[in-house]
């Protein structure tokens, strides 16, 4: 039987600002140039899902979440927004594999409870994310 998998509890795997504020302090549109057309970047409201973060946390994380966007926006104009997103899931997967293995998980084994805990994460920052409106139309 294995042990239910989680990450230390310093890790940022919630999301949300601990002031209350929804927007983290920053515009919608953060991390597309600044513009607001593009709303590829993480700004705009903030999943509210938890609180271990400190603000300073919160605000590291998603500055992060940001630097991510910012290289997928510029490869979405070369290779085209499904081939980035394709290769986003992949490097996702793969830095998730490396940290479930950095927290004991044997190399070469697949651990369920790891897989389930990183696909309900997955499955709730998709959700959150699709119900925001990311791009401007007119």
């Amino acid at each position: 039987m294995s042990r239910p998998f989680s990450l230390p509890p310093d890790a940022a795997t919630k999301l949300g600002d601990p002031s209350g504020d929804p927007s983290g302090g920053r515009s919608a549109g953060a991390g597309d140039g600044g513009d607001g057309a593009s709303g590829t970047g993480s700004g705009g409201e903030r999943p509210q899902t938890g609180a271990e973060m400190t603000p300073d946390e919160s605000r590291a994380f998603f500055e992060t979440a940001d630097r991510f966007l910012a290289v997928a926006n510029a490869e979405a104009g070369r290779l085209g927004p499904g081939r980035v997103s394709a290769a986003m899931m992949f490097a996702t997967a793969r830095f998730n594999a490396f940290t479930a293995q950095t927290q004991g998980m044997k190399g070469g084994t697949v651990d369920d409870d790891a897989v389930r805990y990183f696909r309900d994460e997955y499955e709730k920052m998709l959700r959150e994310n699709m119900g925001q409106t990311l791009i401007a139309r007119d």
